[in-house]
């Protein structure tokens, strides 16, 4: 009668007969099984999306795996914007799953035509994104392909100006002006403007500080108005300029500084430098 213990050998020797001999072995063994998780957008300027592609891949073998890399085409509303292969190594063991992250950078001005087509700019821009997982097993390479698809925020600098410079109060001395601050929307998604710093001038004066005391509310294609009042004297401004605001003149206001902007995908820093003169 066989020895237990010889019972254990027996099957580790067939098991590598059968690796290398291929004699049907590779039945035995399972692809990887690859599923999409989800589409993160991040951005750290106004100029493009950071899109990461996330999927679940799993290991149903009762042994390791190896992920060697993967391609990927990116295709954004009928435009490709990635092709390639990239080695991307990860380790999965037995019946373990892992994320895979397969980061894209969507650069608007390789978008710049199908953005501005159609005389408006879309909310979002449809993608979709191919490729295959290459892993290596106990039992040979293979590959497991993957498809899926959804649709990418669309997200544009906004514009900061000055629009109108009005007097509501006047004396001898001094006038108390109001100097409406626009801020021009142009994405077809809503922003927010979080924060404001920065300068209020006019006639190349330093007359405010530029803040908003709450968040600034900017549909998508429109625009948000944020006066702003500030106090000047003729010692500031001099005889000839006060004669001119108060008489109703046009006099130049500048707006420069920083801002955040909260879009679609996520808070973006902005700085911003415009001049208007008098009523534009």
């Amino acid at each position: 009668m066989p020895s237990a213990t010889l019972r254990p050998l027996a099957v580790a020797v067939a098991g590598l007969a059968c690796v290398l001999t291929s004699l049907g072995c590779a039945g035995l063994a399972k692809k990887p099984e690859v599923t999409f998780d989800s589409a993160r957008f991040a951005a750290a300027d106004f100029e493009a999306v950071r899109v990461d592609l996330v999927f679940r891949v799993h290991n149903p073998n009762g042994f390791g795996a190896k992920i060697a890399g993967y391609s990927l085409t990116l295709v954004v509303d009928e435009v490709t914007l990635l092709d390639g292969s990239v080695d991307a190594p990860l380790d999965l063991s037995a019946g373990a799953t892992a994320e895979l992250v397969l980061p894209a950078t969507v650069r608007w001005e390789e978008l710049a035509a199908r953005i501005g087509r159609g005389g408006g700019v879309p909310a979002e821009l449809p993608y979709q994104a191919a490729g295959d997982i290459r892993a290596s097993t106990a039992f040979g390479a293979v590959t497991v392909p993957f498809a899926t698809e959804g649709a990418i925020p669309v997200v544009l600098p906004p514009v900061i100006r000055p629009t109108d410079v009005r007097v509501v109060d006047s004396s001898w001395t001094e006038a108390t002006v109001e100097v409406d601050l626009t801020i021009d929307n142009p994405s077809g998604q809503p922003i927010t403007v979080e924060r404001l710093d920065g300068d209020l001038t006019v006639a190349d004066r330093v007359v405010a500080d530029l803040a908003a005391p709450s968040p600034i509310e900017v549909p998508a294609g429109g625009s948000a108005v944020h006066p702003i009042r500030a106090t000047l004297t003729v010692k500031e401004l001099g005889i000839g300029l006060f004669r001119t605001l108060t008489g109703g003149g046009d006099l130049e206001a500048g707006a420069r500084g920083d801002a955040a902007i909260g879009t679609a995908v996520g808070t973006i820093p902005f700085a911003f430098e415009r001049s208007t003169s008098g009523n534009d």
